[in-house]
């Protein structure tokens, strides 16, 4: 029995580190207004979507993987996908929780700060409705703003395509 148990716990020994070195876990950052603002204008992306959801919103929920499959589809044409989660201050573990079951390792946000001032700062017309999405150009132009879903997928890229046209 022990000539079975010995190379069983050895193999176990080798096999969990490698395991756990692939799955990474989620990077959350708390932003500010200002802060979010730098991180999106030192991005050199061709177009910038970003998402602004929350871990209790249903329609987020529901669009979030297709959020997750455009920023894998369209990186090659120099699109990059940003999530904001507008997640109270403190809820930063149920956000690292909901992105590791998404399988999202990126680097992601959590807003910080009075939510009135980051959403009027982001756009005057924005409700503060979730979800919401922008799509701003290389130097930082709005292409397009929505609050809510977009449709689906296809939609989404649809959206997304429409705003790289020049």
């Amino acid at each position: 029995m022990n000539h079975i148990v010995a190379p069983c716990i050895i193999l176990l020994i080798l096999v969990l580190p490698a395991h756990n070195a692939q799955a990474q876990e989620p990077v959350v950052e708390e932003v500010t207004i200002e802060q979010f603002q730098q991180i999106l204008q030192e991005s050199d992306a061709v177009l910038k979507v970003v998402n602004f959801w929350a871990t209790w919103c249903a329609p987020c929920i529901e669009e979030f993987p297709y959020f997750i499959q455009l920023g894998k589809d369209l990186a090659d044409q120099g699109v990059a996908v940003f999530f904001v989660s507008m997640d109270f201050e403190g809820e930063q573990p149920a956000v690292e929780a909901f992105l590791a079951e998404q399988g999202f390792s990126d680097r992601s946000y959590l807003r910080v700060g009075k939510d009135q001032e980051f959403i009027t700062t982001i756009h005057e017309e924005w409700t503060g409705a979730l979800p919401a999405t922008f799509l701003y150009s290389r130097n930082g132009n709005l292409a397009d703003f929505w609050q809510g879903t977009p449709g689906g997928y296809e939609a989404l890229k649809e959206r997304v395509l429409n705003a790289l046209q020049p």
